[in-house]
């Protein structure tokens, strides 16, 4: 395979993490997972008081994941994760205040450049209200705590970043149109694009 590192991102419940299950039972890879935030939940209650220790705790566990994969040297074999480490600056932009987005800034730019970059990007996408739908059905009480816009500024944000986002190459899965955890076709043909891209963005469609 030519992508030993890859990095599944998407915005909240668009099913990464059911994905990264689903490639690593299908090719036997090492995957990497988030750190559970300890700050997620006082964070969706109250965004503006908790947005920054939330970013910080990501950035930083993030970073360390990511230089232990480097140490072991675990990318000679497949690692897949379920995060863009250099995406982590979208949720920034988003959350912070301008003085937090510049301590933030200052913090990021000591740690992005000894992170390594992933073979393969597979970005997930969904709309706002499919995205809405799938908390709802697996966390009733967060879908509820989410403020209006949210998801639509989230969505927008992923978007706008992986337009611009030229350091890997990049698989657009369309989760609303089509199940790539699910089906099994769907996904051998993930895996075929994983084998085969070299640059830009490919738009996986069964």
């Amino acid at each position: 395979m030519s992508g030993k590192y890859i990095a599944v991102d998407g915005p909240i419940g668009v099913g990464k993490s059911g994905l990264v299950a689903a490639l690593q039972k299908r090719i036997g890879a090492k995957t990497v997972l988030d750190a559970p935030n300890p700050f997620l939940e006082s964070f969706y209650q109250d965004m503006d008081k908790f947005a920054f220790q939330v970013q910080l705790f990501f950035l930083l566990s993030r970073f360390q994941q990511q230089s232990e994969l480097a140490q072991r040297e675990l990318f000679s074999s497949t690692t897949i994760c379920d995060y863009l480490f250099q995406k982590d600056r979208l949720f920034a932009s988003l959350t912070l205040n301008t003085s937090e987005y510049a301590l933030y800034e200052k913090v990021y730019s000591l740690l992005q450049g000894t992170i390594a970059t992933p073979d393969v990007v597979i970005y997930m996408q969904a709309d706002a209200d499919t995205l809405f739908d799938r908390i709802s059905e697996k966390d009733e009480r967060l879908s509820l705590l989410l403020p209006d816009d949210y998801l639509k500024e989230i969505v927008t944000a992923y978007q706008t970043f992986f337009f611009h986002y030229n350091q890997s190459p990049i698989l657009v899965l369309n989760t609303v149109e089509h199940d790539f955890i699910n089906d099994p076709k769907n996904l051998d043909l993930v895996i075929e694009h994983m084998r085969s891209i070299k640059t830009g963005i490919h738009y996986v469609t069964p």
